[in-house]
Protein backbone atom coordinates (compact mmCIF):
# COMPACT_ATOMS: atom_id res chain seq x y z
CA UNK A 1 0.00 0.00 0.00
CA UNK A 2 2.71 2.37 0.82
CA UNK A 3 4.44 1.67 -2.67
CA UNK A 4 0.80 2.82 -4.43
CA UNK A 5 0.41 5.87 -2.29
CA UNK A 6 4.05 7.34 -2.61
CA UNK A 7 3.39 6.56 -6.46
CA UNK A 8 -0.30 8.54 -6.58
CA UNK A 9 1.54 10.89 -4.82
CA UNK A 10 4.21 11.73 -6.79
CA UNK A 11 1.95 11.56 -9.68
CA UNK A 12 -0.37 14.75 -8.45
CA UNK A 13 2.61 16.28 -7.24
CA UNK A 14 4.22 16.53 -11.24
CA UNK A 15 0.61 17.93 -12.27
CA UNK A 16 0.46 20.10 -9.87
CA UNK A 17 4.03 21.70 -10.45
CA UNK A 18 3.09 21.43 -14.22
CA UNK A 19 -0.07 23.12 -14.49
CA UNK A 20 1.68 26.75 -13.65
CA UNK A 21 4.33 26.45 -15.99
CA UNK A 22 1.71 25.36 -19.06
CA UNK A 23 -0.78 28.45 -18.00
CA UNK A 24 2.37 30.48 -18.06
CA UNK A 25 3.99 29.36 -21.45
CA UNK A 26 0.12 28.78 -22.84
CA UNK A 27 0.74 25.03 -23.50
CA UNK A 28 -2.42 22.81 -23.56
CA UNK A 29 -3.00 21.15 -20.49
CA UNK A 30 -3.42 17.89 -22.62
CA UNK A 31 0.43 17.88 -23.99
CA UNK A 32 1.47 17.72 -20.32
CA UNK A 33 -0.75 14.47 -19.97
CA UNK A 34 0.55 13.33 -23.72
CA UNK A 35 4.58 13.57 -22.72
CA UNK A 36 3.89 12.19 -18.74
CA UNK A 37 2.23 9.30 -19.81
CA UNK A 38 4.67 8.79 -22.72
CA UNK A 39 7.79 9.16 -20.28
CA UNK A 40 6.04 6.79 -17.86
CA UNK A 41 5.76 4.06 -20.38
CA UNK A 42 9.21 4.49 -21.62
CA UNK A 43 10.13 3.42 -18.37
CA UNK A 44 7.46 0.79 -18.14
CA UNK A 45 8.76 -0.56 -21.50
CA UNK A 46 12.70 -0.84 -20.73
CA UNK A 47 11.68 -2.89 -17.40
CA UNK A 48 9.66 -5.10 -19.58
CA UNK A 49 12.49 -5.52 -22.00
CA UNK A 50 15.01 -5.87 -19.42
CA UNK A 51 13.36 -8.79 -17.19
CA UNK A 52 12.70 -10.70 -20.69
CA UNK A 53 16.37 -10.53 -21.13
CA UNK A 54 17.57 -10.99 -17.92
CA UNK A 55 15.33 -14.20 -17.94
CA UNK A 56 17.08 -15.61 -20.67
CA UNK A 57 20.37 -15.26 -19.49
CA UNK A 58 22.46 -18.10 -18.01
CA UNK A 59 21.54 -19.04 -14.21
CA UNK A 60 25.35 -19.11 -14.14
CA UNK A 61 25.54 -15.22 -14.38
CA UNK A 62 23.48 -14.75 -11.06
CA UNK A 63 25.59 -16.96 -8.54
CA UNK A 64 24.24 -15.69 -5.42
CA UNK A 65 27.78 -16.03 -4.14
CA UNK A 66 28.92 -13.67 -6.32
CA UNK A 67 30.94 -10.20 -5.50
CA UNK A 68 28.22 -8.32 -7.25
CA UNK A 69 25.61 -9.93 -5.00
CA UNK A 70 27.52 -9.73 -1.90
CA UNK A 71 25.82 -7.42 0.60
CA UNK A 72 28.96 -5.57 2.54
CA UNK A 73 28.66 -4.24 6.04
CA UNK A 74 28.46 -0.41 5.13
CA UNK A 75 25.35 -1.73 3.37
CA UNK A 76 24.00 -2.88 6.61
CA UNK A 77 24.26 0.41 8.13
CA UNK A 78 22.31 2.10 5.38
CA UNK A 79 19.76 -0.35 5.64
CA UNK A 80 19.75 0.41 8.92
CA UNK A 81 19.61 3.94 8.56
CA UNK A 82 16.57 3.81 5.70
CA UNK A 83 14.82 1.39 8.25
CA UNK A 84 14.53 -1.38 5.59
CA UNK A 85 12.83 -3.89 8.12
CA UNK A 86 10.23 -1.39 8.55
CA UNK A 87 8.65 -1.03 4.99
CA UNK A 88 10.27 -4.14 3.15
CA UNK A 89 6.84 -6.21 3.63
CA UNK A 90 5.02 -2.70 2.33
CA UNK A 91 6.82 -3.10 -1.57
CA UNK A 92 4.40 -5.27 -3.62
CA UNK A 93 6.79 -8.63 -4.89
CA UNK A 94 6.33 -9.38 -8.52
CA UNK A 95 8.27 -12.44 -8.83
CA UNK A 96 5.28 -14.16 -10.27
CA UNK A 97 5.44 -11.84 -13.63
CA UNK A 98 9.12 -13.81 -13.68
CA UNK A 99 7.60 -17.99 -13.02
CA UNK A 100 8.80 -17.59 -8.93
CA UNK A 101 6.87 -16.04 -6.33
CA UNK A 102 9.30 -14.72 -3.51
CA UNK A 103 6.38 -13.14 -1.27
CA UNK A 104 7.52 -16.32 1.47
CA UNK A 105 9.55 -19.28 1.10
CA UNK A 106 6.87 -21.89 0.12
CA UNK A 107 9.71 -25.04 0.86
CA UNK A 108 12.16 -23.88 3.45
CA UNK A 109 13.37 -26.70 4.57
CA UNK A 110 14.76 -27.92 0.82
CA UNK A 111 18.32 -26.85 -0.39
CA UNK A 112 17.31 -26.85 -3.83
CA UNK A 113 14.37 -24.22 -3.50
CA UNK A 114 16.10 -22.40 -1.26
CA UNK A 115 19.24 -21.69 -4.05
CA UNK A 116 16.35 -20.75 -6.79
CA UNK A 117 15.13 -18.39 -4.55
CA UNK A 118 18.33 -17.25 -4.33
CA UNK A 119 19.31 -16.99 -7.95
CA UNK A 120 15.57 -15.48 -8.59
CA UNK A 121 16.34 -12.64 -5.99
CA UNK A 122 19.77 -11.65 -8.22
CA UNK A 123 17.49 -11.68 -10.90
CA UNK A 124 14.89 -9.21 -9.75
CA UNK A 125 17.95 -6.70 -7.96
CA UNK A 126 19.64 -6.98 -11.86
CA UNK A 127 15.86 -6.20 -13.29
CA UNK A 128 15.10 -3.01 -10.95
CA UNK A 129 19.15 -2.07 -10.61
CA UNK A 130 19.09 -1.64 -14.60
CA UNK A 131 15.36 -0.09 -14.62
CA UNK A 132 16.29 2.52 -12.70
CA UNK A 133 19.43 3.31 -14.43
CA UNK A 134 18.14 3.10 -18.28
CA UNK A 135 15.21 5.16 -17.31
CA UNK A 136 17.37 8.06 -18.25
CA UNK A 137 16.34 7.17 -21.60
CA UNK A 138 13.47 9.37 -21.32
CA UNK A 139 15.78 12.33 -21.20
CA UNK A 140 16.83 11.28 -24.94
CA UNK A 141 12.90 11.40 -26.01
CA UNK A 142 10.63 13.95 -24.38
CA UNK A 143 11.67 17.41 -25.40
CA UNK A 144 14.15 19.40 -23.28
CA UNK A 145 11.63 22.16 -22.18
CA UNK A 146 9.58 19.55 -20.10
CA UNK A 147 13.09 18.43 -18.57
CA UNK A 148 12.52 19.95 -14.99
CA UNK A 149 8.93 19.72 -14.98
CA UNK A 150 8.11 16.42 -16.37
CA UNK A 151 11.10 14.06 -17.88
CA UNK A 152 13.47 14.18 -14.19
CA UNK A 153 10.34 14.18 -12.04
CA UNK A 154 9.22 10.74 -13.73
CA UNK A 155 12.99 9.49 -13.94
CA UNK A 156 13.24 9.90 -9.78
CA UNK A 157 9.94 8.53 -9.13
CA UNK A 158 11.19 5.81 -11.54
CA UNK A 159 14.37 5.58 -9.96
CA UNK A 160 12.96 5.25 -6.64
CA UNK A 161 10.89 2.68 -7.32
CA UNK A 162 12.86 0.60 -8.75
CA UNK A 163 15.81 0.62 -5.81
CA UNK A 164 13.49 0.03 -3.23
CA UNK A 165 12.60 -3.61 -4.63
CA UNK A 166 16.30 -3.55 -5.53
CA UNK A 167 17.67 -2.82 -1.78
CA UNK A 168 14.84 -5.78 -0.19
CA UNK A 169 16.70 -8.07 -2.18
CA UNK A 170 20.27 -7.02 -1.11
CA UNK A 171 18.76 -6.62 2.44
CA UNK A 172 17.29 -10.36 2.99
CA UNK A 173 19.85 -12.31 0.67
CA UNK A 174 22.23 -12.67 3.49
CA UNK A 175 19.73 -14.16 5.77
CA UNK A 176 18.53 -16.56 3.22
CA UNK A 177 22.02 -17.69 2.29
CA UNK A 178 22.37 -18.69 5.89
CA UNK A 179 19.25 -20.26 5.76
CA UNK A 180 19.79 -22.22 2.17
CA UNK A 181 23.85 -23.48 3.83
CA UNK A 182 22.59 -24.48 7.32
CA UNK A 183 19.32 -26.67 5.54
CA UNK A 184 22.22 -27.81 2.79
CA UNK A 185 24.10 -28.60 5.61
CA UNK A 186 21.56 -30.84 7.25
CA UNK A 187 20.33 -32.86 4.11
CA UNK A 188 24.07 -33.61 3.75
CA UNK A 189 24.49 -34.85 6.97
CA UNK A 190 21.13 -36.88 5.99
CA UNK A 191 22.41 -37.99 3.02
CA UNK A 192 25.81 -39.18 4.63
CA UNK A 193 23.89 -40.69 7.06
CA UNK A 194 21.51 -42.98 4.98
CA UNK A 195 24.87 -44.34 3.32
CA UNK A 196 26.43 -45.33 6.00
CA UNK A 197 23.27 -47.34 7.48
CA UNK A 198 22.87 -48.86 3.95
CA UNK A 199 27.13 -49.98 3.80
CA UNK A 200 26.42 -51.41 7.46
CA UNK A 201 23.64 -53.33 6.09
CA UNK A 202 25.30 -54.43 2.75
CA UNK A 203 28.36 -55.73 5.07
CA UNK A 204 26.03 -57.41 7.68
CA UNK A 205 24.10 -58.97 4.33
CA UNK A 206 27.31 -60.12 3.04
CA UNK A 207 28.85 -61.42 6.49
CA UNK A 208 25.40 -63.64 6.65
CA UNK A 209 25.88 -65.32 3.07
CA UNK A 210 29.90 -65.59 3.74
CA UNK A 211 28.61 -67.69 7.13
CA UNK A 212 26.11 -70.15 5.45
Amino acid sequence: MLYFTMITTAVLLILFINIPFFVQYSLPIGLFFVYFILSVAICGLISFVIMLIVHRCPKKLFNPYSKIFKTYKFENTLFNFLCVKKWKDKVPELGKLGGFEKNKLQNPKNAEYLYEFLVDSCKSETIHTLSAIFGFTIFFIIPSQFTWVITFPVFLVNFICHYMPSIIQRYMRPRLLKLYEKVKLRQEIEIVKDNDDNTLYDEEELQEKTTN
